[in-house]
């Protein structure tokens, strides 16, 4: 690893113990047994005129006890350090260090600057616990990884949810959505044997004419234009939906009366306000069906209420245009 990519929380001098006696080569042994004793540590740093020399280790002193038990009192730090000592500079890596310790069969490691002064002493348990903490970092950064995925992924399938019930030209919810959301409005007033719904289907008066005469792209921002006017119009909890082509629906929780008078005001608006597209400005006009359904009602669905919806808006359009008709008015004629 060149240095240029090496951090510091890698390198021992962030993982070394920094408070190391230290101990002269020509100090008693006796006082060196007694400070690991009292300091209750298992190795001390030996130096010489300020520089590390040797080590002292519970090992070296375990050795000396077992073969000259009889003459500890007369020797020195000297006669029972290991040395000469291999010391590390502070930009040593906690990996290099731990092959050092592997390959060397040793369990620590002095520290020592430029010039040969101590910094510090590093240990296999210094190594352990640098490893538990960039398995713990390794750990986060996974975590945090997941969380990011996991959010991108969540906003991706709620971008998918969305597009898969919205008219990707208006912003509406589609036909499949609208057929669902029929259905499922149906169920719960029969469930509650109260309450009406209403749809109202509309539809852009001379349509064609539009495309042929200003072309495909005028006509698909006049769709906007009245998806727009359409969905102001109503009550935020009206469900508004384009059909296909230059068709829109509305459901609703309404009676006849306010059907109809919504649907009069969606073709009001309408009128009243002359289209722009480019140097162009031309008047746009809607006509519309409505059917009502009061509940509880059996046999409707879906099908059933767009149906007559479209039979009274199919009448609308062959008696002249920008007006409304009543399904209930038709299938009883």
């Amino acid at each position: 690893m060149g240095r240029s990519s090496r951090r510091a929380e890698d390198m021992v001098a962030s993982v070394m113990s920094r408070s190391v006696h230290c101990l002269d080569v020509g100090d008693s042994l006796m006082a060196a047994v007694k400070a690991m004793f009292s300091r209750r540590c298992s190795c001390l740093v030996v130096t010489r005129e300020g520089r590390v020399c040797g080590i002292l280790t519970e090992r070296d002193v375990v050795r000396l006890v077992a073969t000259e038990a009889d003459s500890l009192a007369g020797q020195t730090v000297g006669d029972a350090m290991t040395s000469p000592v291999e010391t590390i500079p502070p930009e040593t890596t906690v990996v290099d260090v731990a092959q050092l310790m592997k390959d060397r069969r040793v369990r620590r490691f002095p520290v020592v600057a430029s010039d040969g002064t101590l910094l510090g002493l590093v240990t296999g348990t210094d190594v352990v616990t640098a490893a538990k903490r960039a398995l713990e970092q390794s750990a986060h950064r996974l975590e945090r990884e997941v969380e990011v995925r996991t959010r991108s992924l969540q906003i991706a399938n709620h971008e998918l949810a969305r597009l898969s019930v919205t008219d990707p030209l208006t912003g509406l919810y589609n036909r499949r959505c609208l057929f669902e959301h029929i259905d499922k409005q149906i169920t719960h007033l029969q469930k509650r044997k109260a309450g009406s719904l209403s749809c109202i289907m509309i539809d852009v008066d001379h349509f064609k004419n539009v495309n042929d005469t200003y072309g495909h792209n005028c006509g698909d921002r006049v769709l906007v234009h009245i998806g727009k006017i359409i969905y102001d119009s109503v009550r935020l909890y009206d469900f508004v939906a384009r059909y296909g082509g230059e068709e829109f629906i509305v459901v609703m929780r309404a009676d006849e009366d306010g059907a109809l008078a919504a649907a009069e005001r969606l073709r009001a608006v309408t009128a009243s306000e002359p289209f722009s597209y480019g140097n162009s400005q031309f008047g746009v006009t809607l006509s519309a069906g409505v059917a009502h359904r009061s509940f509880p009602h059996s046999e409707l669905n879906a099908d059933h209420l767009v149906a007559e919806a479209d039979t009274a808006l199919y009448h609308a359009k062959n008696s002249g245009r920008n007006r409304i008709e009543l399904a209930s008015r038709i299938l009883a004629a």
